[in-house]
């Protein structure tokens, strides 16, 4: 009888034993197919990673293109803002002296009185008097 009983309880766990291994193999087999979606799943990370590296080069090298144009019209830029300036410049002291030898020229023009002496025919102070105005219109 002590050795039905040790058949009975070696069954039991020969039984415990196949189930543990049907268990461990349901498993297994599940782990493997993650596996195998894990595997697809990282190809797919490292292929999108690789993408947005080159994306990340190409914006650099755009960065750096736009950049050095950019210098290059602010530099173009400065160098006529500097010109203006330098012309700015010289037109006004061309305006002064332009307004200093008008405004000299019409001082010695100018009579020193507008009136006509006594003796004087009225015509001849109209004759003068255009010559006059066309001076002044000059200051």
């Amino acid at each position: 009888m002590l050795g039905w009983i040790m058949d009975v309880v070696l069954c039991l766990m020969l039984l415990a034993a196949l189930t543990g291994g049907f268990i461990l193999n349901r498993r297994l087999a599940a782990l493997r197919e993650e596996r195998v979606h894990m595997e697809t799943m990282i190809r797919t990370l490292t292929a999108t990673v690789a993408q947005a590296e080159n994306s990340v080069h190409a914006l650099k090298a755009a960065a750096q293109e736009v950049e050095s144009s950019l210098r290059e019209r602010v530099t173009k830029g400065r160098a006529l803002a500097d010109e203006l300036v330098i012309i700015t410049q010289a037109g006004e002291d061309l305006a002064r002296r332009l307004e200093e030898g008008l405004s000299g020229a019409a001082a010695a023009v100018r009579p020193k009185a507008e009136v006509t002496p006594l003796g004087t025919p009225a015509g001849a102070a109209a004759k003068a008097q255009p010559r006059l105005r066309a001076l002044d219109g000059l200051r």
